[in-house]
């Protein structure tokens, strides 16, 4: 029997990444560049030109967490449910990544770098029962959604795809994982874990 998954991203689904890089932009150029001004990752040059910097300096390894994300991954793993990451970062970044999974006490996961996430899923699938996938960029939701015929696909609330039309998809925005999880709990109750086991 395959056993049970969840495959997420990690930037701006559990840590804050977009956030920290344009407070680090503000911190060095003076320039404020509001997070509603962007549109699905698409970073003016400035933008991406201090990112290269950075990652260069370690950009990856301190990221702060986002609202309710490692208490998901906390429930998920005391199930027994397996927690896949799939970024799209450079994979030269791995350790960096690695720290800072480190640093919010991660452990017991799968971490895999990929633009092409549908993919990346569609591999796993031989040997994990994935049940939900969860991405704050609306096109690799679809994406996925599309492709991968999942039980769930979430997409995290963020400025950056507030325009961003679903057209009739079954894709469940959401604003955190909190929520994600309280969706996805009536789901394993009805698969036989116990979610009850000092889970709140």
């Amino acid at each position: 029997m395959r056993q049970l998954a969840v495959c997420l991203d990690f930037d701006d689904t559990c840590v804050d990444f977009l956030g920290a890089l344009l407070d680090t932009y503000y911190l060095d150029s003076g320039d404020l560049i509001p997070l509603n001004s962007l549109t699905d990752y698409k970073l003016p040059n400035p933008l991406k030109s201090h990112l290269k910097a950075s990652e260069r300096l370690g950009f990856y390894r301190s990221l702060q967490s986002l609202r309710g994300s490692f208490a998901f991954i906390d429930k998920c793993q005391k199930l027994g449910i397996k927690i896949i990451f799939i970024t799209a970062r450079p994979e030269k970044y791995e350790e960096d990544t690695r720290h800072n999974l480190r640093e919010h006490s991660i452990q017991n996961y799968e971490l895999y770098f990929s633009k092409d996430k549908a993919k990346t899923i569609e591999s796993l699938k031989t040997e994990y029962n994935i049940l939900a996938f969860i991405d704050d960029r609306a096109s690799t939701v679809v994406d996925v959604h599309t492709k991968c015929n999942l039980p769930y696909s979430f997409l995290v609330n963020k400025p950056h795809n507030k325009n961003c039309f679903l057209d009739g998809l079954k894709i469940i925005r959401i604003d955190d994982l909190a929520d994600a999880w309280v969706i996805l709990s009536g789901s394993i109750q009805l698969l036989g874990l116990n979610i009850a086991n000092g889970i709140d």
